[in-house]
């Protein structure tokens, strides 16, 4: 692992994401979004809880937290194990060779409450972000949908719920645009 890589530590939150070497893209029909969705969930959620995420054709963001338990090399591991799962699936089911994700998978530690409250509005409104559509909360392979329904979910919603204050907070804060302050809609107490 590259010495500029910022160590993963239990029980903090984090941005991760990664994407598609050169101009691979990762998802060619929407059953692939959930052959990947299945392998990070049997090789990764384990060891975290998952807060956020945006899948793209080429590239995919999370917000996890590490479990209290988990040490940042098995975490590293299950997140190799996830991607290795899913690249050699996807070169049988596209019939390529080689590498399909770049390494490592990059992150970047979440300090605050201002940044928990950022990074959870760039992911969601990823898919409007790259021009992949002007209706960044219809995204079918975001999680935002999930914080408007009660259907099951791997997803800790009540953590994101909490720290809005409830979901009509964030889906106001969701609603902002990127030149507005969110400072003043999250209630720090």
């Amino acid at each position: 692992m590259s010495s500029n890589i910022q160590p993963l530590a239990p029980g903090c939150i984090y941005h991760v994401f990664n994407r598609a070497i050169g101009n691979e893209q990762l998802f060619l029909k929407e059953d692939d979004h959930f052959k990947w969705i299945e392998l990070f969930k049997k090789h990764v959620l384990p060891l975290c809880e998952l807060y956020a995420y945006c899948l793209l054709s080429n590239h995919y963001h999370l917000l996890l937290r590490l479990n209290f338990d988990t040490r940042g090399e098995d975490f590293s591991k299950a997140m190799s194990d996830s991607a290795n799962s899913f690249s050699k699936w996807h070169n049988k089911e596209y019939k390529r060779k080689g590498s399909l994700f770049m390494r490592p998978f990059k992150r970047k530690l979440v300090e605050d409450d201002h940044q928990l409250a950022w990074t959870t509005w760039y992911i969601h409104r990823n898919p409007l972000h790259h021009g992949y559509t002007p209706d960044w909360s219809s995204w079918k392979f975001s999680s935002f949908q999930m914080f408007l329904n009660d259907k099951p979910t791997a997803l800790n919603r009540n953590f994101m719920l909490d720290f809005f204050g409830n979901k009509e907070e964030l889906i106001k804060q969701h609603n902002l645009n990127a030149n507005d302050t969110m400072v003043n809609l999250i209630a720090f107490e």
